[in-house]
C-alpha cells in the first residue's frame, strides 16, 4: 500500500472519529486531506505520474498539489466520461471550499 493511500485511510478514520465527537471543522479538514492524498495516490500508482514529474509540474506552473491533482484527474476522467469529470470537479471544489471555510471561518 502506498504512503498516500495509508495517509488517506488514516485521515478518513480521523474524520469519522471527529464526526462521532461532533468536532466538525477538523473532521472536514481530515476528509479533505484524505481525498487529496487519494488523488495523489491515483496519479502516481494508477496513472503512472512520477513524484518528480508532479513536483516539477507544480513548481514550473506555480500551482499547488491542491490544484494540480484534481485538474489532472479531471482531464483523465474527461477522456472517458465528460459528465463524470464535471461531477468529480464539482465535488472536489465543494470539499475544498468547505475545508477553507471550516479552517478559517466560523461554520
Amino acid at each position: 500500500m502506498s504512503k498516500y493511500l495509508e495517509k488517506s485511510i488514516d485521515n478518513m478514520k480521523a474524520a469519522k472519529l471527529l464526526i462521532d465527537r461532533s468536532l466538525y471543522p477538523p473532521a472536514v479538514h481530515c476528509a479533505y486531506y484524505s481525498c487529496l492524498q487519494k488523488m495523489k495516490h491515483t496519479l502516481v500508482y494508477a496513472l503512472d505520474y512520477s513524484e518528480d514529474t508532479i513536483n516539477t509540474e507544480c513548481r514550473n506552473s506555480r500551482v499547488s498539489i491542491h490544484d494540480f491533482a484534481p485538474s489532472n484527474l479531471f482531464s483523465e476522467i474527461c477522456r472517458k466520461d465528460k459528465s463524470a469529470a464535471s461531477e468529480f470537479m464539482d465535488r472536489v471544489q465543494d470539499l475544498k471550499d468547505f475545508r477553507v471555510k471550516s479552517d478559517y471561518r466560523d461554520v
